[in-house]
């Protein structure tokens, strides 16, 4: 649990580092650490996933998911 912690937290610190806004309150806080949290998972299921779908280039699986976090993060 301490590893996925710490994994979370980095996840939480490069995103804000890459001009997503700090949360302005704990509500704020909570909610950006569950968005983390999904997109953590989510990277971890889409690892699992391509091990069964290699065709698919990783270039295009991280344009794909890239464009999906920073814009769904930029709207929230």
């Amino acid at each position: 649990q301490k590893i996925q912690d710490e994994a979370t937290h980095s996840i939480l610190k490069m995103i804000i580092e890459a001009g997503v806004p700090a949360p302005d309150d704990e509500l704020e806080a909570e909610q950006l650490k569950v968005q983390v949290e999904f997109i953590k998972q989510g990277l971890h299921a889409l690892a699992e996933w391509r091990t069964q779908h290699s065709e698919i280039s990783r270039e295009l699986v991280i344009d794909a998911v890239s464009k999906l976090i920073w814009h769904g993060l930029a709207k929230s």
